[in-house]
């Protein structure tokens, strides 16, 4: 599986799925995330906390990968996604950027940027 191909299938799973075992499958050990959510824990178990609060805050999310670029370790990738707030009912839309390095077919850094607001 190329660098590519690694970070479209950890979307679906993750995000469409709500796959938060795929973390352990695709993420290297020492994977390092730089997600803007203060007491969100380091590594792994911060990409399934993450998981976690999105989940809990919302519903019928679907994603879909508009674009992956990739370059090297680096893929670049845009997700347009929607969900239901569960506190409101509210049809929500947003889109998120990521840039992920990728080794030997495992995910070991992420920088995010968008995503749904939370509060």
């Amino acid at each position: 599986m190329s660098n590519a191909d690694v970070v479209p299938r950890f979307e679906e799973e993750f995000k469409n799925v709500n796959n938060l075992e795929i973390v352990d499958e695709l993420m290297a050990e020492d994977f390092v995330h730089h997600l803007p959510y203060p007491g969100v824990p380091p590594g792994r178990d911060g990409m399934k906390a993450i998981g976690r609060i999105v989940t809990a805050a919302f519903r019928d999310i679907h994603t879909s990968v508009d674009l992956v670029v990739a370059e090297g370790e680096l893929v670049a990738d845009r997700i347009s996604a929607h969900g239901t707030r569960n506190d409101n009912d509210e049809p929500t839309d947003w889109i998120e950027n990521h840039i992920y390095r990728v080794v030997d077919g495992r995910i070991v850094e992420l920088w995010p940027a968008g995503g749904p607001t939370l509060a």
